[in-house]
């Protein structure tokens, strides 16, 4: 057999793809290409919009920290302001740092009446203006400026007796029983204004425990005491023409039994003194030493047992503003036979505080126990001493916070 000429090589198996096919195809690329381009664009959107969230809450939460900057300037204010029955604003203008502006804050104190404001601030990020971020906060406070509202005597359960040729001087006497408790008083002295509403007192500071131990210290007959090498005492004995002197200044002295008299002359540096029990006897004489920059020191005297301070006891120099006498739960305070003392008294429940025979005090007595003012005692109101004891107190209270709208 001869071959051929013109033989070829055919696969039979191998076609060409239809026209259709081929088109089909492309469509298919083509929509590929489509959603990819989609997705592609979508993805990028969400990531703007998540960028876009982040800096928006993080402008909220720049505008709510400088709302709360708003509430605290506006709480000073009013604090500052000594409570004035006044509505203001606070605009802070404009606050950067290194260059940058950070935002600004303007806030309003508003006096609902009473001892009731309303202090709301609104922080702006970074202005404004602008104002890509802003929160709103707002406070309802009390506040209370203090003062004794010539408030001069309260008494407790025990209940006030004022008999027997007392002398209370001022025309603002308060006499009066402390709100919700059953106590009875009885007024000789027509200078006198009875009244069953005055103010809440200040809070009892608490009496420190005094360790057993601590120095004993006795001296006699012309001397001269300092006391610097200690702050606890178990007792403090002086007497006959000797002078005091404690030296610490600031200091917190703590002392279970103080007993002077017979013309000693006791130098108290400013401080806290916490005595067990307190007696002096026969001209002795209190001096308060000055601050270190030359003003008017003050003392703090805690009772835990009991204190008498008689026989012709007196203060020389200062004001009732310079002593605060602290009588503690339980614990009795006696001023008579002729001692005279410039403080401001407060004294707590089933207290006892009695001033007799001739007796006098220049100040203010507070007392949640019984008091009794009796034969020729005598009581100097002084308001700038009894205002000072509750302007200690002096602060705004949060009752509520809230977003406004919320």
């Amino acid at each position: 057999m001869k071959p051929t000429t013109d033989s070829k090589f055919i696969d039979k198996g191998s076609k060409s793809p239809p026209e259709t096919q081929r088109g089909s195809a492309l469509l298919m690329a083509l929509a590929l290409v489509l959603v990819g381009g989609v997705l592609s664009a979508n993805m990028t959107r969400m990531s703007v919009v998540s960028h876009e969230s982040s800096r928006s809450n993080y402008s909220a939460s720049k505008a709510l920290y400088l709302a709360e900057a708003g509430l605290e300037a506006a709480r000073f204010e009013l604090f500052d302001s000594s409570c004035a029955e006044a509505s203001w604003t606070i605009n802070s203008g404009a606050i950067s740092a290194s260059g940058t502006a950070i935002g600004e804050y303007i806030a309003t104190v508003t006096f609902n009446g009473g001892t009731n404001w309303t202090l709301s601030s609104t922080g702006y990020v970074p202005s404004q203006a602008e104002a890509r971020g802003v929160r709103s906060v707002a406070w309802d406070v009390e506040c209370d400026s203090g003062g004794a509202d010539g408030m001069t005597i309260t008494a407790g359960p025990g209940g006030l007796e004022v008999s027997n040729n007392v002398d209370l001087y001022d025309e603002g006497v308060y006499v009066g029983e402390i709100p919700n408790i059953d106590g009875e008083y009885r007024i000789i002295d027509d200078t006198a204004t009875p009244s069953n509403d005055p103010p809440d007192l200040p809070d009892l500071p608490p009496f420190i425990d005094i360790p057993a131990g601590g120095n004993d210290e006795s001296h006699s007959n012309d001397c001269s005491v300092s006391l610097d090498d200690s702050t606890h005492y178990n007792s403090i004995n002086v007497s006959n023409n000797c002078t005091l002197d404690f030296s610490t200044k600031d200091g917190e002295y703590l002392i279970r039994d103080f007993d002077v008299g017979n013309n000693v002359t006791v130098i108290f540096a400013p401080g806290d003194y916490y005595f067990e029990d307190f007696d002096t006897g026969n001209n002795v004489t209190f001096q308060i030493s000055t601050n270190d920059d030359g003003s008017p020191g003050h003392v703090n005297f805690y009772i835990g047992n009991e204190a008498e301070i008689e026989n012709n006891a007196t203060p020389q120099g200062g004001s009732a503003e310079d002593m605060t006498i602290y009588v503690h739960d339980g614990a009795s305070l006696e001023i008579e036979n002729n001692a005279q003392v410039s403080a401001v008294i407060r004294a707590g429940v089933n207290t006892e505080v009695e001033i007799s025979n001739n007796g006098g005090i220049e100040g203010a007595i507070f007392s949640e126990g019984s008091v009794e003012l009796s034969n020729n005692a005598s009581l100097d109101y002084n308001p700038d001493a009894a205002d000072a004891l509750f302007s200690s107190e002096l602060a705004t209270s949060v009752n509520s916070w809230k977003e406004p709208g919320s």
